[in-house]
């Protein structure tokens, strides 16, 4: 119960980058933050995550059943003129497309609870295994743009104990 309540808790504050949501359980509303599309970091994330995703597949295949590791992928949902950026829980892949199930949704987005994107749609991903952070490039950056005396408590929040090296998955 305590590893799903702590990959509950990366889901959600993950969910801060590029306008995902956060729960705001106050107000019963989900946060957002925003960052620009052409921010250069941003645009190196997802580049990266791009690069990498082949690996990331792979170690689900290998790991997907395994208690205590969790895969997610970051997509954007355009709806109307707004897009907004989440991460699911990664289900494999059906019909040649990458299948994920919602963690949180706004209640006017539930029509994408379930999702099936192309690869080249996936802006991030991420495997927590066992507090070991592979990929997650755009939570990378978050963190990095927090102040120094703040990472310690977001690390911990989110369950992060280890950044893993992702130059090694290239």
């Amino acid at each position: 119960m305590q590893k799903l309540f702590k990959f509950v808790l990366l889901l959600l504050i993950s969910n801060f980058l590029m306008a995902g949501n956060i729960y705001d359980k106050q107000h019963n509303e989900p946060l957002t933050t925003k960052i620009s599309s052409s921010d250069p970091e941003w645009i190196k994330s997802v580049q990266n995550a791009q690069k990498t995703l082949n690996i990331f597949l792979k170690l689900y295949q290998e790991y997907k059943d395994t208690e205590g590791v969790s895969f997610l992928i970051k997509v954007p949902l355009k709806y109307g003129n707004n897009t907004s950026h989440f991460w699911y829980i990664f289900k494999g892949r059906k019909n040649n497309k990458l299948c994920g199930k919602y963690f949180e949704l706004p209640k006017e987005l539930m029509k994408y609870k379930n999702i099936q994107v192309d690869d080249k749609e996936v802006e991030d991903w991420m495997i927590n295994d066992h507090g070991h952070l592979y990929g997650g490039y755009s939570l990378r950056l978050q963190r990095k743009r927090l102040p120094e005396d703040e990472r310690k408590s977001f690390d911990k929040y989110i369950g992060i104990k280890v950044y893993e090296n992702n130059d090694l998955l290239k």
